[in-house]
């Protein structure tokens, strides 16, 4: 199978390389960093603080994997979407989310056109990272 994405924010550059857009006041930090020299570091504005990537519109089935490192240094004051991936028509078709469930923070995978969602069974912490794989079958 052919990788169709790869994304480290290690290039120090998001847009014009690897995502589609970004959302809320984005930039590239120093510290803190996962691991290698940059991570990147978004202050949410208006409900929006996150990355999108554009799926190929010629991909329409097989199987997609998605890795993603992130931590929280402040919680959002709602519910909040950290990555989205559309489609060629700029729909979404997969976000992933940090919810609030009774006063805790988790996190939830989207599937936009089904309405399905599955959502973490843990409390998120602030200034930790976490590491999150998951897989779609289109």
């Amino acid at each position: 199978m052919a990788r169709l994405h790869t994304s480290g924010m290690e290039t120090n550059n998001a847009t014009a390389t690897e995502w589609s857009t970004t959302s809320g006041t984005a930039s590239f930090v120093t510290t803190p960093v996962h691991s290698g020299t940059y991570a990147w570091r978004c202050n949410p504005t208006g409900g929006a603080g996150g990355l999108r990537r554009t799926l190929s519109a010629a991909k329409t089935s097989g199987t997609l994997f998605h890795r993603v490192y992130f931590r929280v240094a402040e919680w959002p004051a709602t519910g909040i979407t950290i990555v989205a991936f559309v489609d060629g028509g700029q729909v979404r078709v997969q976000r992933l989310n940090i919810i609030d469930v009774g006063g805790n923070k988790r996190l939830q995978i989207l599937n936009v056109p089904t309405g399905t969602t599955a959502d973490s069974a843990f409390n998120l912490s602030l200034d930790t990272w976490y590491r999150i794989y998951w897989r779609v079958l289109l």
